[in-house]
């Protein structure tokens, strides 16, 4: 059954029957069985874990990657807002000086 994939539940369950029949023809103690197929759920359950947390720290980096672009467009954008600032009241001063001459 490893590495089977069952898309039939019926199929499944007749198979595992089949198994576990098999196992108790060998005599083969089931605490043992037990024991190995919790084993082998808690490593497919910390491999997920650690999947999950690794998928979490690229998002954290996609994130702050975005948050720091935003700064810097939002920087970028208050200094060309002085800039036209400067030369408006620039432009400004230069027409008032004209008009009083």
């Amino acid at each position: 059954m490893t590495g089977t994939q069952m898309t039939d539940l019926h199929e499944f369950f007749d198979k595992f029957h089949n198994v576990m029949m098999k196992l108790k023809s060998l005599k083969i103690s089931m605490m043992n069985v037990h024991i190995k197929i919790e084993l082998k759920q808690t490593s497919k359950l910390i491999s997920v874990v650690l999947k999950i947390h690794s998928l979490i720290e690229e998002i954290h980096v996609q994130l702050n990657s975005l948050k720091n672009a935003k700064k810097s467009v939002q920087l970028m954008n208050t200094t060309v807002n002085a800039a036209q600032s400067d030369t408006a009241v620039t432009g400004f001063n230069n027409n008032n000086q004209s008009n009083s001459v």
